[in-house]
Order: C-alpha cells, then sequence, then structure tokens
C-alpha cells in the first residue's frame, strides 16, 4: 500500500451517506479508522504509514445499520523494503521515557523482488531530543514472502528534556545491491510532568501557623505527565525571620503517570514575635532522577487576620463607606470593648461598611452580627463582590456566620437597608469580631504586604451615587509614571485621577462624579483607565443620580 491515507467513499443510490464509521484491520490489528463527511468520504490515517501486503478488512457500522465487511488487498507499489513488525526495550517496558535508553529490534520483508542481498541499515533522526549510540546494522540476505528479525538493530537515547507525549520521528536508510530505499518510523515519548498542587497545615486548632507554634507541612504533589517519576525530593527555603523550617526525612521512591500524593515535608516553628497577618514566602524545590527539576513559590499567613475594633476607630484595615450615614464605633460588642454600628439612617436609605481584599487561596470568611430591626422589612445584608450572600431582619442577638471564599480580589460590604415607612426596635445593626479570608493584605499589626503583580481590581459601589472608590495594585518593582484617568461614552477624557509616581502596593482612588473643573457630570456609563509602563486596562462604570 505504502501510503499514509486511505480514501473511502460510500453512497446509497448515488447519495452519499455522512457518518458512517470505517476502519481498517489485518490480522485482527486496527491500522485507522475515520467517519464519512457530508460528501460520503472518510479520510483514513494508516497508523505507522504502512499496512503490511496482503488481505486486509474495511468495516463500515452505523447507527442503526448493520456492520458490513469489505475486502482490501493491500498491493506493494514498486519494489523496496518495509518494517512488518518492530519491539522497543526501553527502561523495564516497551514505552519510550525521558532520559531512558531504548533498543529498536525490526523484524524485515521485502516486496516486488525476489530477495535484497548485502542490505546495509542506518537509522537516522534530525530530532534535537534523542541521540543515536548505534545506528548501523546489516543483512545478508532477504528473500521474498519471509520475514528476518534483527534483534537490538539500532541504540539510542531519549533526552531528559524531552516534552511529555512528543512525537520523534525516525528515518532508516536500506542500501542494498538491489536498490535504496528509506522507510520512515515514528514512536512517542512520554515524560513526568511534576507540580506542587496543594499546601496544608497540620495543627491543633486552626490550620493555621500561629506565633509561637510549632506546626507539619504537608505538599501535595501531582505527576501530570505521561511517565513515572523515580526518587522524588522535595525541599523548602525561606528567608522570613519570623520561621525556622526543619526538613523531615523524606524521599518518595516513585509518583506515578497521572496520580498525586501528599507527604509530611517540614516541621515549621514560628516565632512569638511573628506578627498577626505576617505573609511566609517560600521557595518550592523538587528534584527527581532524570534530571528533573521543579521550582515554584507559596505563601502562608501567620495567625488569623481578625477586626474586632478594638483599636476604637477604622484605622487597623482599609475600611469604606457608602449610603447615608457611615458607620460608627460602639460600645455594644460581641467580645472586647467595642462593635462597628450602622450609621443613623431615616427611612428609604442605606448605610453600608465595605473592604476590597486581594485572597490568597481558598480560605472562609466568618463575623459575628446583631440586628434590631423592623422585621420583614428593615435588613442587614452582606454582600460578595455585589451579590448578596446573606440576610437578617427583626430581632437577632449575636450570632456567628461564615462564608467559604475564592482566591482573587473580592468586595465584601455589609449594609443595613430600610424601606420606605415605619421604625422598629433600635433600628441599626452591629457587626463584630470578623475573621478574614488568608489574603494579601495583613492587618495592621502586620505590616504592609507587596503584591504579587499590578492589577486594576475594580470599583465599588458600582452602579453608585455620588462617589465610588477605584482600587488597584502596583507590584514590586514597577516604575515611571502611573495614570488614571475617566472617560466618556465619547471617549473623552473627563477627569484624570492620578498622574504620579506612586509606591508598590495597594491603592484606593475616590471619584465624586466631577470632571477637571470640579464640575459634577452627568449620569451614564464612563470608563477609567489605569496605565503604567508595562500595563494597561479599562473597566467600565455605572453613575446613577
Amino acid at each position: 500500500m505504502g501510503m499514509f491515507t486511505h480514501t473511502v467513499q460510500i453512497s446509497t443510490n448515488g447519495t452519499p451517506v455522512e457518518g458512517l464509521q470505517c476502519s481498517i484491520l489485518k490480522d485482527d490489528e486496527l491500522y485507522g479508522t475515520a467517519t464519512t463527511d457530508a460528501t460520503g468520504t472518510a479520510i483514513i490515517d494508516i497508523e505507522d504509514g504502512f499496512i503490511p501486503s496482503g488481505a486486509a478488512q474495511i468495516f463500515v457500522s452505523g447507527y442503526n445499520s448493520l456492520i458490513e465487511e469489505f475486502e482490501l488487498q493491500v498491493i506493494p507499489a514498486g519494489y523496496g523494503i518495509f518494517v512488518d513488525d518492530y519491539t522497543i526495550s526501553s527502561g523495564n517496558d516497551d514505552v519510550l521515557e525521558f532520559g531512558e535508553n531504548a533498543l529498536l529490534s525490526l523484524t524485515l520483508e521485502i516486496y516486488g523482488m525476489s530477495s535484497a542481498t548485502n542490505v546495509n541499515f542506518e537509522l537516522t533522526s534530525e530530532d534535537e531530543f534523542v541521540t543515536l549510540n548505534d545506528d548501523i546494522d546489516f543483512i545478508a540476505e532477504i528473500l521474498l514472502g519471509e520475514t528476518v528479525t534483527i534483534e537490538d538493530a539500532f541504540d539510542f537515547d531519549i533526552s531528559e528534556n524531552v516534552p511529555d507525549e512528543y512525537l520523534i520521528e525516525f528515518l532508516i536508510l536500506a542500501n542494498c545491491d538491489e536498490g535504496f530505499f528509506e522507510i520512515p518510523m515514528a514512536f512517542q515519548a512520554f515524560a513526568a510532568d511534576l507540580k506542587l498542587e496543594s499546601i496544608f497545615v497540620l495543627d491543633e486548632n486552626n490550620s493555621t501557623p500561629d506565633p509561637g507554634e510549632e506546626v507539619t507541612l504537608e505538599l501535595e504533589l501531582l505527576n501530570d505527565g505521561g511517565a513515572e517519576a523515580y526518587n522524588l525530593i522535595p525541599s523548602i527555603s525561606t528567608s522570613n525571620p519570623f520561621v525556622t523550617i526543619t526538613m523531615l526525612p523524606l524521599s518518595i521512591d516513585s509518583l506515578n503517570a497521572g496520580v498525586s500524593g501528599t507527604y509530611p515535608v517540614a516541621s515549621l516553628t514560628i516565632s512569638n514575635d511573628a506578627p498577626l497577618g505576617e505573609i511566609l514566602d517560600f521557595d518550592f524545590e523538587l528534584t527527581a532522577d532524570n534530571g528533573v527539576l521543579v521550582t515554584d513559590m507559596f505563601s502562608l499567613v501567620v495567625g488569623l487576620d481578625i477586626e474586632d475594633f478594638e483599636s476604637g476607630d477604622f484605622s487597623t484595615h482599609n475600611w469604606n463607606f457608602g449610603g447615608s450615614e457611615n458607620w460608627v464605633i460602639d460600645p455594644n460588642s460581641y467580645e472586647g470593648l467595642f462593635s462597628a454600628k450602622s450609621g443613623d439612617i431615616n427611612n428609604d436609605s442605606s448605610s453600608d461598611i465595605f473592604i476590597i481584599l486581594n485572597v490568597l487561596q481558598e480560605s472562609e470568611i466568618s463575623f459575628w452580627k446583631k440586628v434590631s430591626s423592623e422585621a420583614n422589612f428593615d435588613y442587614f445584608r452582606f454582600y460578595i463582590d455585589g451579590e448578596m450572600i446573606g440576610e437578617w431582619s427583626g430581632e437577632e442577638d449575636w450570632s456567628e456566620e461564615s462564608y467559604i471564599v475564592t482566591a482573587g480580589n473580592h468586595v465584601f460590604q455589609w449594609k443595613y437597608e430600610k424601606d420606605g415607612a415605619v421604625t422598629a426596635g433600635d433600628d441599626c445593626v452591629w457587626l463584630d469580631y470578623i475573621i478574614f479570608p488568608v489574603t494579601y493584605q495583613s492587618s495592621g499589626a502586620g505590616g504592609t504586604t507587596i503584591p504579587m503583580a499590578t492589577e486594576l481590581i475594580g470599583n465599588f459601589p458600582n452602579p453608585f451615587n455620588p462617589s465610588t472608590t477605584i482600587s488597584f495594585t502596583l507590584f514590586n518593582g514597577h516604575t515611571g509614571i502611573t495614570e488614571l484617568d475617566i472617560y466618556n461614552l465619547k471617549g473623552q477624557k473627563v477627569k484624570t485621577l492620578v498622574q504620579s509616581i506612586l509606591q508598590t502596593g495597594n491603592h484606593e482612588i475616590i471619584w465624586n462624579g466631577t470632571d477637571d473643573d470640579q464640575k459634577s457630570v452627568s449620569s451614564g456609563i464612563y470608563f477609567y483607565k489605569l496605565k503604567t509602563k508595562d500595563y494597561e486596562k479599562i473597566n467600565k462604570m455605572i453613575l446613577l443620580k
């Protein structure tokens, strides 16, 4: 046959038939399959590019139809030498894997001539991921109708750096008294693809490294590749002065392809002086046989980031306010001396407090709340990214709520909302003892955290009236002027909010709905653009009046 594809055309009474599966088999081995298209044509890719000569079968099947069999005579074109069969010995199996040595055995036949004599074989490849060691062999004679097998004909090495599921192409040159022939072959090679999948902190209470605590660090490792990895050795390091690492004796014999495993890697001792909210940055390294080296980074947060308003103000976190009246500090508390209380508002109005956080990993936010309002009409509501997560009304004493939060930038908002009439109870709500999810933003005691990247996070509230807060981060190492501008729907610049050199960190800029001349702009859609030397992004917001 000597071809890489075979075309089958099927019709009934001259009408092409679509959706039939056509498969070629010879000696119970499948050489290729394809499905007919709208023209009744199926182009079958032939596996390995060759079918040995002789009788083969084409099987045709489809929905609500019987399987039909047709005979196909495979007749070589011209004359030459072909590979009837082969075996590969690589490592401890017949699969080519990264860093392995391989031996290739061939079973050969001829066609179109009575014999091939004094046959010299040379294995060639231009692929960067293969090294040929023994690439020459010789057969004195091959007679028509017989097969000749060369055990361990060729020897080659697969590179440690070969990608997973990579196709390596070879060309065997056969030179004999009867002529010169080229025999193409291709084999797929596989590699391990190791990744740090998850981090777990094992302690006796909150799965968080606390000041003065010793915890065990477990790491989940994933082999996402097609080859097994052997003799894995993970390690971690840090330059943070508030943590001491004691590596645990660990050598992982193997990790199968497509499998993950969780292993105790180190013991961490957290300093008594470690600030709450301190970010512990770790460098991760994993080595394995055949030159595997994986590096990564991860972070842990010391202690729980708690807002209990015991400072007597709102200074420990970057709080924002909205609605008709700001929230205030109040002595009616769940614990300690103080809590936060909604502002003194009238009917058909609201008072809200919100914070924008960059959550490092999926974790939990919890808080205590108290409600005294007109039942079923005036509500205390909690929102995440503008979506209401919970609401409470009437008379409710202190109780706790908790919710799982995904990684990423989020807006957490607590709002007291009143309807158009009637006042009941104390007509307010209280908030206390908030435990924030694991974030890049630390508490006031923990100092400032350096963002991982420059990012325009968003504005809140949106829609807004009369003002909104635009949040963005600038990563460590950014240089030059930072610009934050407002544009209308016509693309005209309305106001420049920032045009200066800003420090690395988290930034929040308030736009009060005025232009560069301090005149109030009309309601509608506006765009705000953050631009630095290496970053530019535009978001949309809506001003309502």
